[in-house]
């Protein structure tokens, strides 16, 4: 049997690398906001004081939300019931990527929050403004992304197939 070794762009490492690379650029480019602007307050209303209270609650919501997908991937990963499964490429990237999207929720959920307190440490609230709706945005599609990964995760282990065996099959 010939083994054949990859191109040294090919590698995972570098792969991975390139990946923060590209999430660094891209977050400092569209999820920086730094104009503020907003209501200038002495003393919130009722309905600020809830709508805060409310932000706040989806940002904790959010977090234990993406730190359940980091424990569900953990369990798949560390699973006694597993066996001696090989994780191939595809379930490796899968994985990886699942991870990953997770931890941007937590960032982004992180960012909020950040933002919420600049805001009030300067006396002014706009929950509507880019300030807050693109780090929000941000942690909804980084947490709904996640879990559908965690998702086709769980159906590519529970069919029991990983690409490299259906690839066998086919051959055969």
């Amino acid at each position: 049997m010939m083994t054949t070794s990859r191109p040294w762009w090919r590698s995972p490492s570098l792969s991975f690398v390139l990946l923060v690379l590209v999430t660094g650029i891209c977050l400092r480019i569209w999820f920086h906001p730094t104009s503020i602007g907003g209501t200038q307050i002495e003393k919130f209303s009722d309905p600020q004081k809830n709508a805060v209270a409310v932000t706040l609650e989806m940002n904790k919501l959010v977090i234990s939300l993406a730190s359940l997908v980091f424990g569900a991937v953990g369990s798949l990963l560390f699973s006694k019931d597993q066996g001696a499964r090989v994780w191939r490429g595809a379930d490796v990237a899968l994985v990886v990527f699942t991870v990953f999207l997770a931890a941007l929720a937590i960032y982004f959920s992180y960012t909020t929050y950040d933002k919420l307190v600049e805001m009030l440490s300067n006396e002014f609230l706009d929950l509507n403004g880019a300030i807050l709706a693109q780090p929000r945005a941000g942690q909804v599609y980084s947490l709904t992304l996640s879990v559908v990964c965690l998702g086709i995760l769980v159906i590519r282990l529970i069919t029991g197939q990983s690409p490299a065996e259906e690839a066998n099959d086919d051959e055969e």
